[in-house]
């Protein structure tokens, strides 16, 4: 589709629980510290839902694989939040982001473009910190550190 950033490379796919904005590198060890403390708790699994569109004032701009509600999810959502102190402004929604429409582009989203998924699973046992820099086509994503869970 025209208009459209693949984002489906296996390497960057992922899923946030929470995005810190810029980092000064001399608060690395002090982030790094709290969310290895986050991350003590036990490995979840996640039920694929859908393909979802996302869009901002009627049009596309995202399409995410959604995941159904998971209190183990939220759950670690909600202690990352309390450990880097960062208001949750929306409940917690497992996502990972397919594709990114360019601004300015009109695309409609065709689900039946999509494989029938019913029985797709996620096994999360472990979080990352990861760092992102943006460029003309689009972001590209390194792990910093990982934590099991």
């Amino acid at each position: 589709m025209t208009g459209v950033h693949s984002c489906a490379l296996h390497i960057y796919l992922h899923i946030t629980l929470h995005f810190l904005g810029q980092i000064a590198g001399e608060q690395m060890p002090e982030i790094e510290e709290k969310i290895a403390q986050a991350s003590a708790c036990t490995p979840f699994v996640l039920q694929f839902k859908e393909i979802s569109g996302i869009s901002k004032r009627g049009q596309l701009t995202m399409v995410w694989a959604t995941f159904e509600e998971s209190p183990a999810f939220a759950q670690l959502a909600h202690r990352l939040a309390s450990a880097l102190d960062i208001p949750l402004d929306h409940p917690p929604l497992p996502h990972v982001t397919l594709s990114r429409v360019k601004k300015g582009e009109r695309v409609r989203l065709d689900k039946g473009a999509f494989p029938a998924v019913s029985e797709l699973q996620l096994h999360v046992n472990s979080i990352a910190l990861w760092e992102s820099q943006l460029n003309p086509q689009g972001a590209l994503y390194s792990v910093v550190q990982a934590w099991g869970l």
